[in-house]
């Protein structure tokens, strides 16, 4: 009965928190094989949900938004619940399709369309079983696309428990010699040095379910970015790589660019009135000051962002 009424277009966000309230803290689909319709976005929150028949996605977007941190530390089903045999995909994505969201999915999955971490911003995408600690394995076809957003609060990132597996048959079951593309997109307050590095993809290792196709990802994005596929015996990880500066709305001349020294963050190039906002990588306001030019960091550590007026600074406090 859920299956049908979905199906047939019921208010596409947030539909399934409405039946989840509906029949009590949980939803639990034992044998359905939900199949969302062509259009729309839904959206799955709480972490007591199971979703144990899998989920097909045709057309349209599904975000999935639980807490994660929240079902790792409570060991919970999170977005979706396990599935009862670990190995066998039960959430299948369709080429015009869309899954994406900033929770954790307990089942393995197949994506023939796009992966969109970020719940319309920077944000993870977790594939991982909190409740048995069960590695979940995704696989990727040609015709994947992974979305990756990059801006002032960090990067989006796909964090796989599992494997990441590819698979070169179509979803037209025809062969296929093209890779999956990961399609950067940039903001413009978006702050990082030539050189700079960002994790985008992770998981246990890299694998191809034909042993002799040998792949990577091709990447779609602006000039002056490049990735790097890292492997070793328990992780894989494709890292962004800038082999260009920012630009930025203001430019700052060599010697009014921000420093640390002895403790101290120095802002030559803030105007009387400016609030200078020190951020973490993920966003994380960590200070924020008015008309000081000497700022002291001693207690911060590692990489930091500095922003007052239209400009903004990546730093390193040691």
């Amino acid at each position: 009965l859920i299956a049908a009424i979905i199906a047939r277009g019921w208010p596409r966000t947030l539909a399934l928190v409405m039946f989840a309230a509906a029949f009590g803290s949980f939803i639990s689909w034992h044998t359905y094989h939900p199949v969302l319709p062509d259009e729309g976005t839904y959206t799955i929150t709480g972490n007591n949900n199971r979703l144990t028949g899998g989920i097909r996605v045709r057309e349209g977007r599904v975000l999935v938004n639980n807490n994660t941190e929240e079902a790792r530390a409570g060991k919970l089903p999170g977005g979706t619940g396990a599935s009862h045999d670990a190995e066998v995909s039960q959430i299948f994505v369709w080429s015009k399709s869309i899954l994406g969201g900033s929770g954790n999915i307990a089942q393995p999955a197949d994506i023939y369309g796009t992966l969109q971490p970020g719940n319309d911003g920077i944000g993870t995408l977790t594939f991982a079983d909190f409740v048995n600690d069960t590695p979940v394995a995704i696989t990727v076809r040609p015709s994947t696309v992974i979305e990756i957003e990059l801006g002032a609060e960090g990067n989006d990132k796909l964090d796989v428990s599992g494997a990441l597996r590819y698979y070169h048959y179509t979803e037209e079951f025809e062969e296929s010699d093209k890779m999956p593309v990961i399609k950067l997109s940039v903001g413009s307050d978006a702050t990082y040095n030539k050189g700079d590095e960002f994790t985008i993809v992770s998981a246990k290792s890299k694998e191809a379910l034909d042993e002799d196709i040998k792949w990577s990802f091709a990447l779609d994005a602006p000039e002056g970015w490049r990735l790097d596929e890292r492997v070793n015996a328990d992780k894989y990880e494709v890292v962004l790589i800038a082999d260009k500066s920012a630009s930025i709305d203001t430019v700052i001349e060599e010697n009014d660019k921000p420093y640390v020294e002895g403790g101290i963050l120095y802002v030559n190039g803030a105007t009387e009135g400016d609030t200078i906002n020190i951020y973490a990588t993920d966003g994380l306001l960590l200070k924020s000051v008015n008309g000081i030019s000497a700022i002291p960091v001693n207690d911060l550590n590692g990489v930091i962002i500095v922003s007052y007026g239209t400009t903004s600074s990546k730093l390193t406090v040691k």
